[in-house]
């Protein structure tokens, strides 16, 4: 069995028995997983994450908070002989571990503990807060989008899912370039975004925060015009 963990994350100690003993007891599931806590520096928790409770199928779950947090999953080491390693293209952390469980779904089942056995810690210097002021979360989104997009080829409702996260993405680099000062590239992300979601999959939610991104951003540069 494999079982990974970060360097500021913390187990319960009963964590390991409790999922070795799943697995040997459950021959037809290959990964376990669990609910898990968020913690503050501190160590006082401020979230309980259940993914437990969660009925999607995983490949909806990617951009709604992760299916399976790495911190808590154990699997068995043969599933790597099929599925292969981390896939390197995702040149720093993130993204990369949904990649390989969307990888390893195909091939095995999973199944989530109701229990908390770990705990996830966040804080301003861990390297995915750290990560949430550059480029590469959003870099690695459109290296996943991609990636799922040939992988699902043939599976017309995971291409549906995936264009409309497409749009979404648009939508969010658009953002992104704005915060940057970029206002034309933002501009341009963001049309593109509207007029990708007018021509299908709709989706009324992300169709309105492109539309107001971008008079914002119209607004913004009026507002400094004004101040020049």
């Amino acid at each position: 069995y494999i079982a990974m963990q970060d360097a500021d994350d913390l187990w319960e100690p009963e964590k390991l028995v409790v999922q070795v003993e799943y697995l040997e007891t459950h021959p037809s599931i290959g990964l376990v997983h669990c609910d898990c806590d968020g913690i503050d520096e501190q160590g006082r928790t401020f979230v309980r994450w259940t993914n437990s409770g969660r009925k999607e199928e995983l490949y909806l779950l990617f951009t709604q908070g992760h299916a399976v947090g790495a911190f808590s999953a154990m699997f068995r080491r043969e599933l790597l002989d099929k599925s292969g390693l981390f896939d390197e293209d995702f040149a720093k952390a993130g993204l990369e571990d949904i990649d390989f469980w969307n990888r390893l779904s195909e091939i095995t089942t999973f199944h989530c503990l109701p229990t908390p056995l770990v705990q996830h810690r966040v804080h301003r210097h861990s390297s995915c807060q750290t990560l949430e002021q550059t480029s590469v979360p959003l870099e690695h989104r459109n290296l996943m989008i991609a990636k799922l997009m040939t992988r699902y080829e043939s599976d017309p409702a995971r291409r549906r899912f995936l264009e409309s996260e497409y749009v979404r993405y648009k939508s969010d680099l658009g953002k992104w370039f704005l915060k940057q000062g970029m206002v034309s590239r933002g501009r341009r992300e963001l049309r593109e975004s509207v007029l990708l979601n007018l021509r299908g999959p709709m989706d009324i939610a992300c169709l309105g925060r492109s539309i107001l991104r971008l008079i914002r951003s119209m607004l913004l540069v009026g507002d400094r015009l004004a101040g020049a």
